[in-house]
């Protein structure tokens, strides 16, 4: 049977199940075929580095940031009817992991369009 792209060669190797067993992990977390994950981390001459999608994160961002705005609402909300502390310490919280999560997907398409 003839490989895509005319792949036809094949190499044995020989590995621990426990080896094998983080080869394919880290091949599925790449989201990439166990053969494409091994042939990129050899010819590349270590493992693989992948660009994030940007597409994918904008969408996120996005929903992201639409989730803090109704977040930031909330907060504004208990602080005009002086909601009790538990109410707006939990408000504030989601506030702030809103943001951290934010930050860390911003970061990421900056680090994905290759930006500093």
């Amino acid at each position: 049977m003839t490989g895509r792209l005319g792949r036809t060669s094949r190499i044995e190797v020989r590995l621990t199940p426990s080896e094998e067993s983080r080869i394919r992990a880290r091949a599925e977390a790449s989201g990439l075929s166990l053969s494409a994950f091994i042939r990129r981390a050899a010819l590349s001459g270590g493992a693989p580095t992948f660009a994030a999608d940007t597409r994918v994160l904008m969408t996120l961002y996005t929903e992201l940031r639409r989730c803090g705005n109704n977040a930031n609402q909330l907060a504004r909300a208990f602080n005009s009817r002086k909601a009790n502390d538990a109410a707006v310490n939990a408000a504030t919280s989601a506030l702030n992991e809103l943001e951290r999560a934010t930050r860390r997907i911003a970061d990421e398409l900056s680090r994905a369009k290759g930006q500093p």
